[in-house]
């Protein structure tokens, strides 16, 4: 989620002139993927650096965690990453040296679920056949329902070969599988080949789950 935390720069001796400090940034996340450096009004602040009103003894810098997106390398992984921001000291161009010249602030990161099919069969009859696609999710928070949606193709046609499906799937609470029956209709023509039914997992538009990668999708055939 969109949380955030505050950096408080302080400094001591002649406050009379604004002053501005520069700043290194390490640590396991990443800027623009895990985080980002916001100003008072919320905006992207760019530049390691922060500056003292003249008079003012203290500035702070407002860091912003970030959702999981596609261009985080490392989506919901691991779970917790780390911010370190050291002062440059600008008078003497050393390294910090003092506990008081570095902080340190952990990003909890909340980890995505990932979202998988298979097909219980790989063939079922056209007379009234029928198998399961199951679902399942792994990760993630599972005390919460997860609606995911899904892709209908192949030969086969819905309404005619099988049954209509609702194109979505929902995973109950603390739930690790969820289940979609495919029913085969028997419209009384003989097949002489078989026609498949090509499921596949869409992506998460609101970027809530990820897709398991090579099982995202499972094909049956009538």
């Amino acid at each position: 989620s969109e949380d955030s935390g505050t950096l408080t720069f302080t400094r001591t001796g002649d406050t009379s002139q604004a002053a501005r400090v520069a700043f290194a940034v390490s640590g396991t996340a990443q800027q623009g993927a895990d985080y980002a450096f916001v100003d008072d009004d919320g905006d992207p602040a760019y530049g390691y650096n922060v500056v003292f009103p003249a008079g003012e003894a203290s500035a702070t810098l407002d860091v912003k965690a970030l959702d999981d997106s596609e261009d985080d390398p490392n989506p919901g992984n691991p779970a917790q990453e780390s911010i370190i921001v050291s002062v440059w000291n600008p008078s003497t161009s050393d390294d910090p040296d003092s506990e008081e010249s570095s902080a340190t602030i952990q990003i909890n990161k909340i980890t995505k679920p990932t979202i998988s099919v298979v097909a219980q069969e790989d063939v079922i009859d056209q007379a009234w056949g029928a198998t399961e696609f199951v679902f399942t999710r792994s990760g993630g928070d599972m005390s919460q329902s997860l609606a995911i949606t899904y892709t209908l193709g192949g030969t086969a046609v819905e309404g005619e070969d099988y049954f209509d499906l609702f194109g979505d799937v929902e995973f109950l609470p603390e739930d690790d599988q969820a289940i979609v029956v495919l029913a085969a209709i028997d419209n009384g023509i003989s097949n002489d080949s078989f026609k498949a039914v090509e499921l596949t997992i869409d992506p998460s538009p609101g970027n809530a789950y990820v897709l398991g990668e090579g099982e995202d999708s499972a094909t049956v055939a009538i």
